[in-house]
């Protein structure tokens, strides 16, 4: 039972990517092979600098507050 938990555990974190959310305050990139779901309003703060690499894919979550 541990196994099969692990095994979807893996699939199921892999389908989704990376949450976002809150502020970027430093230099961050967001890569191609990753996908993004902002879950929150997210700014990109003074001084730091996004950049999103070519067919990146980005997501909004229904209820992120934008």
């Amino acid at each position: 039972m541990l196994k099969m938990t692990i095994i979807l555990s893996l699939i199921f974190s892999l389908g989704y990517g990376e949450s976002i959310c809150g502020d970027i305050i430093q230099d961050t990139t967001w890569n191609a092979d990753t996908d993004y779901t902002l879950t929150c309003q997210t700014f990109v703060k003074a001084g730091a600098t996004l950049t999103i690499e070519a067919g990146t894919t980005i997501k909004s979550a229904p209820d992120d507050g934008a």
